[in-house]
């Protein structure tokens, strides 16, 4: 089967097996059959990811799963995505490693990784259930439920998968996979664009019998790296500490300069989350090179050094209950690390790794640039996609390539080599800012992060006021408003009306345009959904500015129909007006600060709160007596405070409304409908 849409811009191969619905695992033998069956599906899928990290196929996403659909059937389904010209390759690659599979099953090693996947989340959920909150429970009664399996606790599973697992071995599994997997009677199947690249159905089901009729030879496993590190850095000396007493922060700088901040917490048992900021990142971009933040960013989930393959690292975490992931900001390379206490040295000492012997793999490279083309190629399509072009172009100054959207020019200009230069420039040299939040003693803390962080290359302290020449702006003058067509199929408009509002430093302001944020969101449900039913779901957020002074934003978000459009724009920036002109009700006001009490108390308890608002305190001038104070504050607020405050920044000057509407032909960008 081929089926084609003119708005996909990546093609997905499936080979489907349709097979009778399996009944629920409710007795230890229909446990124990699914638990083989669920290690084959992670030894095939765990093999095609090294494929791809390897390049070793045409592809850039590939896997098996195999599961009940619907209450009616069961499907089991290999699958593969990737660019439209290379569905023949994507589709033979993925057939030969599935006979490959089937024909010579897994080996020994193969086997003993999936058991240690399935058994380290198992070991970690014992520690964390009684810190489980009530969504998280609801959720596992409702998954049992759903299913007809019976509901455990986590020291049953941990139980049981100990009980089972030494019984099972890779001559079971490979048989029960080929088994499972059986390809006599298979449905292919390609989701593809239109357009030159799309094939016939008889194209496909002769590419697809020729793939499955081969008999591949088996798969070699060569050896395996044995540690992260041959040997441990020598620990940096911690220079300064200060606590602060009403949070229970201690605050330390390491001789090399690094600035860490811990607070230790069990309200979530066993877990601990560090966060390590590189300051710098999209903020010191140029025309010359705009994304190579991101690349490197992505790049990093697949991480790899000079001597270590992404594979081989990927082998060493295996059965470890940590997580190191690369994530870019408009001002910073974050490096975060989540997982329990047991394991968090296996995360700090690749995250060292990543710092003082970073290598970018040149598959990582290409799956990113691919990637990126086809994600830019799909927002044209769709009125969400244009919106989020458009919010860019119009909020910032639209000559400031740094903070618009990338373009396929952009992406193809960057090179491995630029990413690679970048990375170390920034390892290397930038200031860093570290927290660490959770289950952790003190002195553990202080001595993984002066071992791991304080080892690093001397670098300046961080401070608020870094690059102050990079984030000041000129900000556009409103009243703005447009209109964009956009050619797609989805008959749905997108609407996005706000204003300018205060930086995240100025504490009180902030405080007070969350609390109007709030308190908007329920009258625009009421007026905006209920009574024009203009608007199926919305609400208004305050986004206080932490990167460029000036361009905090207060604003609104939701789709409607097309024709509906310039009404939406036109009720949301008269709401505004309203609320400057007479704020808020004290009733309303009372209302907030029963909501804001619940939902602070419960959310300063959790070590989110904290990670978050620690993970740049320096840097972006944050406070932690404010962080301490936010409830209290909140509920001295008054109706004449708010009012004074958002009338403080509403007004025409700042406003801007920017709204994307379907058509069946592309159009220029119009007028907008009248000013409120």
């Amino acid at each position: 089967m081929v089926i084609a849409d003119a708005e996909l811009t990546r093609t997905r191969i499936s080979v489907i097996r349709v097979e009778p619905l399996r009944p629920a695992a409710t007795t230890v033998g229909g446990l124990r059959a699914q638990l083989v069956e669920q290690l084959g599906v992670i030894a095939f899928n765990r093999r095609m990811e090294k494929k791809i990290a390897k390049a070793e196929v045409s592809c850039l996403t590939a896997g098996l799963s195999a599961g009940n659909f619907t209450g009616a059937l069961r499907l089991v389904g290999a699958n593969a995505s990737g660019e439209p010209s290379k569905w023949e390759a994507m589709l033979t690659d993925l057939c030969t490693e599935l006979q490959r599979a089937r024909l010579h099953g897994f080996e020994a090693s193969e086997i003993q990784d999936a058991m240690r996947e399935v058994t380290a989340p198992a070991e970690a959920a014992v520690k964390t259930e009684g810190t489980r909150n009530a969504v998280a429970i609801m959720s596992g009664w409702d998954e049992s439920l759903g299913s007809g399996e019976p509901i455990t606790s986590a020291a049953q599973d941990l139980s049981l998968l100990q009980r089972l697992l030494p019984t099972i071995d890779a001559k079971e599994v490979s048989s029960t996979f080929a088994a499972a997997t059986d390809t006599s009677a298979v449905t292919i199947l390609v989701e593809s664009p239109t357009g030159a690249n799309k094939p016939t159905e008889a194209a496909v089901l002769a590419a697809g019998k020729a793939a499955l009729a081969k008999k591949p030879e088996a798969q070699v496993t060569g050896a395996r790296a044995t540690a992260l590190l041959k040997e441990l850095p020598k620990p940096g000396a911690i220079a300064k500490t200060q606590v602060h007493a009403p949070s229970g922060v201690l605050n330390f700088e390491l001789d090399n300069g690094v600035t860490v901040h811990f607070r230790d917490m069990d309200y979530k048992k066993d877990q601990v989350s560090v966060s390590i900021l590189l300051a710098g990142g999209e903020l010191l971009e140029d025309a010359s090179n705009r994304g190579v933040s991101d690349a490197v960013a992505r790049m990093l989930g697949q991480p790899a050094t000079s001597t270590l393959a992404s594979t081989d690292i990927q082998d060493l975490l295996v059965g470890k209950s940590v997580q190191v992931r690369g994530n870019s900001q408009q001002d910073a390379m974050l490096l975060t690390i989540a997982g329990t206490p047991s394991d968090l040295e296996t995360g700090m000492q690749l995250a060292h790794l990543l710092l003082t012997d970073p290598k970018l793999e040149q598959a990582a490279f290409d799956h990113w640039k691919t990637s990126q083309l086809q994600a830019i190629d799909a927002l044209k399509f769709s009125a969400a996609g244009v919106l989020a072009r458009k919010i860019t172009s119009t909020v910032f100054p639209a000559s400031e390539v740094r903070l618009q959207a990338l373009t396929a020019e952009q992406v193809n200009a960057l090179t491995l080599e630029t990413c690679q230069a970048w990375l170390k420039k920034l390892a290397l040299e930038s200031p860093i800012e570290v927290s660490i939040v959770g289950d952790i003693r003190k002195e553990r803390a202080q001595e993984l992060a002066a071992r791991y962080l304080g080892s690093l290359p001397k670098r300046p302290v961080i401070s608020g006021n870094l690059y102050g020449d990079k984030r000041t702006l000129v900000r556009p003058k409103g009243p703005i408003e447009t209109m964009t067509d956009v050619k797609t199929q989805t008959p749905q408009a997108q609407v996005m009306a706000g204003f300018y509002g205060p930086d995240a430093d100025n504490f009180a302001d902030a405080r007070m345009m969350r609390a109007a944020g709030q308190i908007l969101s329920t009258r625009m449900i009421r007026e905006v959904r209920e009574q024009e039913q203009l608007v199926y779901s919305i609400v208004a957020m305050s986004s206080p500015s932490r990167i460029y002074p000036g361009f905090g934003m207060l604003w609104a978000r939701a789709s409607t129909k097309p024709e509906s459009a310039g009404r939406l724009g036109q009720k949301l920036q008269e709401m505004y007006a309203r609320f400057a002109k007479e704020g808020p009700t004290a009733e309303e006001v009372d209302v907030y600060k029963k909501q804001i009490a619940n939902t602070m108390d419960e959310t300063m308890r959790g070590p989110g709160y904290w990670a978050g608002g620690m993970q740049a305190l320096t840097y972006h001038r944050g406070s932690l007596d404010e962080m301490m104070g936010d409830a209290a504050a909140a509920q001295l607020l008054t109706a004449e405070e708010i009012k004074a405050c958002f009338a403080k920044y509403y007004s025409d000057l700042s406003r801007w409304t920017i709204m994307v509407r379907p058509t069946t032909e592309a159009a220029p960008e119009s007028p907008a409908s009248p000013k409120p």
